[in-house]
């Protein structure tokens, strides 16, 4: 079988991910995506010359002890690796929704944890575990909702945000990849049952609109993750073209001046 690992070092070298030096903080949960992230990081570790990892693990208590039970196995696995583990609790239910979903205030919090614990270990880069099941679902998501181009370029390989890069190492491979080769290896790794309740719409997308169109295009996961692909490139490009504009446009008083270049 393929060592998916060395397709994690791939992507992080194509999107350039890392730096030399760079302390790396790994989010955890404890499910089979965030664990194989966690390996493959801690394998690569010198391949890659970061400085230093750091697990990074937040329980929602949205599942009771069976939230508690996958915090513990992550600060366990962290131990064992020799890993600095940060850990902390929140209890979602208990902040004021504000109109958002439960799953939009658990990544709020989740990222502005994550945010927190990069900067008090000097941390550059926050690697999540997103994979490309993650992204095709977020695409089809989008479709179904209604998005812009910049929605529909879905989970951003790397994103810079005050300062600090998040990167998704495993978004071009599939969850179910990562299963096989996790057990390949006895590696262990919690489940969430939440994931297969038909409650929340990602749910219901992964567990029945994508498997129907499957039927259709069983390639369909890599379809839209090409699909984001190209349509981030165009993105950016037209985001890179706009700010070149704003060299040659003014505002004073209300009046909009417009400088041409110069044709040869």
């Amino acid at each position: 079988m393929f060592n998916l690992t060395e397709q994690v070092l791939k992507t992080i070298r194509n999107y350039a991910m890392t730096r030399q030096g760079d302390v790396v903080l790994a989010a955890v949960s404890g499910g089979p995506d965030s664990v194989f992230l966690l390996e493959s990081l801690y394998r690569l570790k010198n391949k890659l010359q970061i400085s230093k990892l750091v697990v990074c693990n937040l329980d929602h208590c949205l599942r009771g002890k069976e939230s508690r039970a996958d915090s513990l196995f992550v600060i366990r696995k962290a131990r064992d690796l020799g890993l600095e583990c940060v850990h902390k609790r929140v209890d979602i239910k208990k902040i004021k929704r504000g109109g958002l979903s439960t799953e939009e205030i658990a990544r709020q919090v989740r990222y502005r944890f994550f945010m927190e614990v990069a900067e008090e270990k000097g941390a550059r880069v926050i690697a999540t575990g997103h994979t490309l099941d993650d992204q095709a679902e977020t695409i089809l998501m989008r479709f179904i909702k209604g998005a812009s181009l910049k929605g529909m370029i879905g989970v951003m390989p790397v994103r810079a945000e005050g300062g600090i890069t998040i990167v998704r190492p495993l978004i071009e491979i599939t969850k179910e990849d990562i299963i096989k080769q996790l057990d390949a290896e006895g590696i262990r790794y919690r489940i969430d049952h939440t994931n297969f309740e038909p409650v929340y719409f990602r749910n219901i997308v992964r567990k029945e609109i994508l498997p129907f169109l499957e039927q259709y295009n069983p390639r369909l996961k890599r379809v839209l993750f090409n699909l984001a692909e190209h349509l981030r490139e165009d993105f950016e490009f037209i985001e890179a073209e706009r700010s070149k504009s704003k060299e040659f446009v003014s505002i004073l008083n209300g009046a909009v001046e417009i400088m041409l270049k110069d044709i040869a």
